[in-house]
């Protein structure tokens, strides 16, 4: 919540651009507002269980930003044709919801996340429930370099997920990991 309260400080006077101490101001879609939501919400929000890692939906996020990154997509629709389901069909089986959350161009892990969960300019704000949902207790993501907007990060969730057993072994890292 420190966080949210701080960036409402830091919008000018038009409520629409956040000042970054980069110099590289952020324009927003909704403006202030976005931000007065989710500082509500947060308020409210009921303590969650922390997730827990699945190197098989990590596998499926790696080959999704690494797709849509060398190419410069903006999608959750693969070069390929591909869909959430397809990429994760690829490493394991899954069961009821799964969901997938991208982000482009922050400079940092807290950005992305906080970004997602503001969801500014999303009226669903389904990136937003997808990370509160407390069914979507399994994780797995990737970040790599965009080739438009610099970075892009792929988060994908599950309720549940079966996967090959040698991902157990093995710790997907990102890329220069």
């Amino acid at each position: 919540m420190k966080v949210i309260k701080h960036q409402m400080h830091l919008f000018k006077n038009d409520w629409r651009t956040i000042a970054k101490h980069d110099g590289n101001d952020l324009k927003t879609i909704e403006g202030i507002k976005a931000w007065k939501k989710a500082y509500r919400k947060l308020q409210y929000q009921k303590q969650l269980s922390p997730f827990k890692w699945s190197n098989a939906l990590a596998a499926a996020a790696r080959d999704h930003c690494r797709d849509i990154g060398t190419k410069g997509l903006s999608s959750h629709k693969g070069s390929d044709g591909s869909h959430l389901q397809d990429r994760m069909k690829r490493y394991g089986t899954w069961k009821n919801l799964v969901a997938e959350n991208i982000a482009f161009g922050l400079r940092t892990g807290s950005e992305y996340i906080f970004s997602l969960y503001v969801d500014d300019g999303v009226s669903s704000r389904k990136n937003r429930m997808n990370i509160v949902n407390p069914h979507l207790n399994l994780v797995g993501m990737d970040y790599c370099k965009h080739k438009k907007y610099g970075g892009s990060l792929v988060i994908v969730y599950a309720s549940e997920q079966s996967h090959n057993s040698l991902l157990d072994k093995t710790i997907i890292m990102p890329d220069g990991q």
